[in-house]
């Protein structure tokens, strides 16, 4: 009874599932214009992938499969450029994104620690740091702002350091 019931269970996930097998479409036009694909190009993307394509690169751009399935060296050469232009778009559009909730983030943390007197020391050090390190021209590394800001990390290095040359004898 219990194998019954797992197998139901099963079946009826299973039914719901719909698999998509590579880059599909409901609306032509508007994958058209945000792949910047002509009429001829889509043709030639649909006609690969339904033959073999899907296959073999179900998890790739359209612009990689034409890229893949182009006739010519000028072909391939013209998809790669457009697959890469492409690609620096969406790693930009990541970027912006990371930023802004990296700065949310830091609002947040801000709040979280407003009352906390060890962060409020870090910090002050950190922008203290920060401030010289401007006043030189020069950015500083994650070594710099530890040792900086913490004195326990550099008492540990130091006993790393006389670990590894006892070790070394």
């Amino acid at each position: 009874m219990k194998y019954l019931a797992v197998l139901l269970i099963g079946l009826v996930s299973f039914s719901y599932a719909e698999k998509v097998t590579y880059t599909t479409y409901n609306n032509k036009k508007a994958f058209i214009q945000h792949w910047k694909l002509t009429e001829e190009e889509l043709k030639r993307y649909d006609t690969f992938m339904d033959v073999e394509g899907k296959y073999r690169y179900p998890n790739l751009t359209p612009l990689e499969v034409l890229g893949i399935s182009a006739e010519t060296d000028e072909q391939r050469q013209y998809y790669a450029k457009k697959a890469a232009q492409n690609e620096r778009d969406q790693v930009k559009k990541q970027l912006k994104f990371i930023v802004l909730t990296t700065e949310y983030k830091k609002q947040l943390a801000e709040i979280e620690h407003k009352n906390d007197p060890e962060y409020q020391k870090f910090k002050a050090q950190y922008e203290q740091y920060q401030k010289e390190l401007q006043s030189k021209d020069e950015k500083p590394t994650i070594d710099d702002l530890l040792k900086k800001g913490n004195k326990k990390v550099i008492k540990k290095e130091k006993n790393n350091e006389a670990t590894q040359k006892d070790k070394a004898k």
